[in-house]
């Protein structure tokens, strides 16, 4: 079997992106890696190569969450990217030279085969991919005909389209971190994703040397939290 070049995050959220960092897949940062995303925006994006995407004019502050920004046209939330004692006019500059390098390589990287994964959201967006699976595809294709989507789901029981559903019964918290170790069947496909060994040992490398710059990151942004919430 061929392997895939790359293994990508379509979102809905960070743990997607994150999961793929710890099991060895995320070769660089990509897009959808860190936002949270309706699917229908993310293949509106793809198809358009990000038409008005980060425009200014669309970016508004959360009221109450100051470290939050929103893209109102696509309804995408920035979680890491603007500094809530900054204004976003000041910020925007380097945020869009930013996304503007990753939607570059993105392009670059699914002219390769690559498995894109998407966890879905909600019933809503999983109706969405039922009624539009086909162009989902279509688009998803147009760049290499052998890339493949991989969907994840919480507690949709998906009976129309290929997607391993994971149940989390027990868990206490609404959208789990490390989703991958929630279901048996999720983590044996996901470990034994057809990916260059060499490449996955390289990014698990990088991934445990970075520990110590992510953990004080993560302090940074939960003192951000508790003094902008």
């Amino acid at each position: 079997m061929e392997k895939y070049q790359h293994v990508i995050s379509l979102g809905h959220f960070c743990a997607v992106a994150s999961e793929l960092e710890r099991l060895g897949y995320r070769d660089a940062s990509l897009p959808f890696d860190w936002l949270i995303t309706p699917f229908e925006s993310v293949m509106h994006m793809i198809a358009t190569n990000f038409h008005d995407f980060l425009l200014l004019e669309n970016l508004k502050r959360d009221d109450k969450r100051k470290y939050i920004i929103k893209d109102t046209k696509y309804n995408i939330a920035f979680y890491h990217d603007f500094k809530p004692n900054q204004s976003i006019k000041t910020q925007h500059e380097i945020v869009k030279a930013k996304y503007d390098r990753r939607i570059k390589r993105f392009y670059d990287y699914i002219t390769e085969k690559t498995l894109f994964i998407r966890y879905i959201e909600s019933k809503k967006e999983y109706e969405y991919i039922c009624e539009n699976y086909d162009h989902i595809m279509s688009v998803l294709r147009q760049y290499n005909k052998d890339n493949k989507l991989m969907l994840v789901s919480k507690d949709i029981k998906a009976v129309e389209l290929p997607m391993y559903t994971i149940y989390l019964e027990n868990v206490p918290y609404k959208t789990p971190q490390k989703f991958a170790m929630a279901n048996k069947e999720l983590y044996k496909v996901l470990t034994s994703i057809p990916y260059p060994e060499e490449k996955k040992k390289l990014n698990i490398k990088r991934y445990r040397k970075s520990f110590p710059k992510r953990f004080f990151n993560n302090l940074r942004k939960l003192c951000i939290k508790l003094l902008y919430s």
